[in-house]
């Protein structure tokens, strides 16, 4: 057991303790691969933050892992101007389905408890009451009480239809895959020139979380099926 603690140190310090000059050579390969533009390069750069020991080029390489993105997926030409803006309005198009779903099943629950509450009403107005508690409770549960609701749902389920049938529509007029396989994080990182830009996450102009070894977390977006919506 000790001396494979020892054999643990040592190959640490081979990771930690590289000269200058070999530092020089791996940084260089990084800025290379993050100019190139090309998809290997963005693959490249995330194995190896992967499997870098060194916190110090790993810094490095998540820099470079995002100009290499930028570049990647960034529009050179009329053509990939145009998928890039559809892929994006597609992104944009799909969250909010998304966000209307859920909201369509806030509104459902809200009416299946006013039926409920519906159905409880009816059978106290059968209770033998008097005319003047009759009177007094009869519109305590009426049908104008959902009326938004039922209208607002409408509402949802005709948008969702509308937005899932461009969503189809829109990915047939995308000629690159590149843009509809996209990662959802990227197009928060690429603008055009009326637009505010910065493709660098906001750590990486702090100096003392780069140095504390933080990374942006951003989370996974799982686009919607057009088969899973529920009407």
């Amino acid at each position: 057991m000790p001396e494979h603690t020892r054999n643990s140190e040592t190959n640490k310090n081979l990771y930690t303790n590289r000269s200058v000059a070999v530092k020089e050579q791996i940084i260089g390969r990084l800025n290379d691969w993050a100019h190139a533009g090309t998809k290997e390069g963005v693959e490249n750069l995330k194995k190896f933050i992967a499997n870098e020991r060194d916190r110090d080029l790993r810094e490095h390489a998540k820099i470079a892992l995002e100009e290499a993105k930028f570049f990647y997926y960034g529009p050179d030409t009329d053509t990939d101007e145009k998928d890039f803006m559809l892929a994006r309005l597609i992104h944009q198009y799909d969250k909010h389905i998304w966000e209307l779903l859920s909201e369509a099943d806030d509104l459902k629950e809200e009416i299946k408890e006013f039926k409920l509450k519906k159905a409880v009403h009816k059978r106290v107005m059968n209770r033998n009451l008097s005319e003047e508690t009759y009177k007094e409770w009869e519109y305590n549960v009426m049908d104008d009480f959902i009326f938004y609701e039922r209208n607002r749902l409408y509402e949802i389920e005709q948008d969702v239809r509308y937005k899932s049938a461009w969503i189809i529509e829109a990915k047939k007029m995308v000629s690159s895959k590149k843009y509809l396989n996209m990662p959802a994080d990227e197009f928060d990182h690429i603008h055009f020139a009326n637009e505010d830009c910065s493709w660098l996450p906001e750590e990486y102009f702090n100096d003392d979380s780069v140095r504390a070894g933080s990374n942006s977390e951003y989370g996974d977006y799982e686009q919607i099926e057009v088969e899973d919506i529920p009407f």
